[in-house]
């Protein structure tokens, strides 16, 4: 997989979610549920940086790892995209 920033890998996550069978059959309260948790993941992911120290990043990084379980847990990820982006999370 091709390395990324945290930004790109939010996008990334987005993508992904956002182009699920699961999504686009979802209704808006549901689309509404897994929109909050893309945020949260972006978000954890979002604090990943050189200058944080690696607990913190670590701890980031874990955050987002739950996130994208959620996600897969949902059907808005397959197993496959999952494992891909906890594998470039843990490239950062």
């Amino acid at each position: 997989m091709t390395p990324y920033t945290p930004s790109e890998l939010c996008a990334a996550t987005e993508a992904f979610v956002n182009g699920s069978a699961a999504y686009e059959d979802a209704n808006f309260l549901s689309r509404d549920f897994v929109n909050l948790l893309t945020v949260g993941a972006c978000f954890a992911i979002d604090q990943v940086s050189v200058t944080a120290s690696l607990r913190r990043n670590a701890s980031a990084i874990a955050v987002y790892d739950n996130h994208v379980a959620l996600l897969v847990h949902g059907g808005w990820l397959t197993a496959t995209q999952a494992a891909n982006l906890d594998a470039a999370a843990g490239d950062l």
